[in-house]
Order: C-alpha cells, then sequence, then structure tokens
C-alpha cells in the first residue's frame, strides 16, 4: 500500500497531460501554424480546405488554431505505434530503472511544454511525455507483480494496483484546478505551475528509489522469465 500510494504521485503528475494541458493550449499557445499545416497536407491529397469543410469541423477550434483535444491525441497516436517496440527495448532492462527514466522523461516533457511557447514544442512534449509513459506504465505493473506481490497473491495485488491511478486521477483534478487558476491564471507564470508539476514526478521518482532501498532485501528487480 506504501508503494502505490507513493506511485500516485506519478499519476496525479500523469492526468494533468489531460486536465490542465488543453486548458493551457487554450489559453497561452497560438496553434495556428499547425492547423496552417493541416491544411496543406490536407489540400496536397485532396481534402476541401475551404471555410465550413470537414477537415475545418475537425481539427480547427474558435480562433483558427487547432483544438486542444488533437494536441493530447499525440500521446493516443505514439502508444499505439510505439508500445511494443518500447516494450520489447525495455524487457531486459530492470524494472525500476525503467520506471525511473520514464519518470524522468516525463517530468522533461512537463518543462517542454510549460518553457516551449510553441506549438511544436507542445507536440514534442507530449511525444516524449508518451515514451515516459511507455516505460513507466506497464514496468511499474511488473514490479507489483514481481518484487512487490507474494506469488500466490499476484492477481490481488493488481486490483489493488488500480488504487493508484484511483488516487491520482481524484487528487490530480482537484491539483489541476487550484494550481492552474491561482498559478497560470491569477499569476501569469504557468512555467511555475509546470515546473510544479515536474518537480512532482521528480520527487515520486527518488520516494519510489526510496523505498526499494528500504525494501530491496526481500525484493527482486529482474523480471521473471
Amino acid at each position: 500500500m506504501l508503494f502505490l500510494l507513493l506511485l500516485s504521485s506519478f499519476w496525479i503528475a500523469y492526468n494533468q497531460l489531460f486536465l490542465t494541458l488543453p486548458l493551457y493550449i487554450q489559453d497561452s499557445i497560438d496553434s495556428r501554424p499547425v492547423m496552417e499545416m493541416i491544411y496543406s497536407l490536407g489540400a496536397a491529397i485532396g481534402f476541401d480546405t475551404g471555410e465550413g469543410s470537414q477537415l475545418a469541423n475537425i481539427f480547427m477550434d474558435s480562433n483558427g488554431g487547432v483544438k486542444p483535444e488533437h494536441f493530447v491525441n499525440v500521446n493516443a497516436f505514439c502508444i499505439i505505434c510505439f508500445q511494443v517496440l518500447v516494450s520489447v527495448l525495455n524487457s531486459r532492462m530492470k524494472p525500476l530503472i525503467t520506471i525511473m527514466l520514464g519518470i524522468m522523461l516525463t517530468a522533461f516533457s512537463f518543462l517542454l511544454i510549460g518553457f516551449g511557447h510553441s506549438p511544436w514544442l507542445i507536440i514534442l512534449g507530449v511525444a516524449i511525455f508518451s515514451f515516459g509513459e511507455m516505460m513507466a506504465s506497464p514496468k511499474a505493473k511488473e514490479y507489483t507483480a514481481h518484487s512487490v506481490a507474494p506469488k500466490d497473491k499476484v492477481g490481488l495485488y493488481m486490483g489493488y494496483y488500480m488504487w493508484s491511478n484511483a488516487l491520482g486521477s481524484l487528487f490530480g483534478g482537484l491539483l489541476s484546478g487550484t494550481l492552474y487558476k491561482q498559478i497560470a491564471v491569477e499569476q501569469g507564470a504557468p512555467e511555475l505551475m509546470w515546473t510544479i508539476f515536474a518537480s512532482l514526478s521528480l520527487v515520486c521518482c527518488g520516494l519510489i528509489f526510496a523505498y526499494h532501498l528500504k525494501v530491496g532485501k526481500r525484493m527482486t528487480l529482474t523480471p521473471e522469465s
């Protein structure tokens, strides 16, 4: 339960991709250059790009930019295309190391999103975040199953694992609303808000490593064959 509580801090940060990023893009990022590229690609393959076209209805927001949810969809696109490859490359790595590297990538992506001020860097940040998620999330489940759970209670512990997601969703929403209003809007410092989210990821990384050191004598780090 302590491990799941610590891991929930990662999911709190993770949920900001879906809770905070759309608002941040809507209020702070000019995404019209991306919409122009979509129009160019659409015209090149024969789509109607006029006002009121299907392409505009799908992608364009009221300001002429790209709807924020399509930036978030980069996450799903990356997972669909690269999850198998990432899993194969990580198959021989120790779960704890992979979890920590994945969390560090998500922290870096938050900094890139917060300080980039460019729609292209937002896309890159979401892609980097996705690779961090592809590393950390499956290996966290593996770590729970092979290193934390007794062999006769793996299924039960995998059910308990979802508590970390639930706590992350609950407190992620509360933290998102509070920080976005007080820091991004009232103080006009969205960079500080994203730095806090990145710091939360790094704190999670450090706490999980400290947890492992504390109880590591009775746990194995290598995946079972």
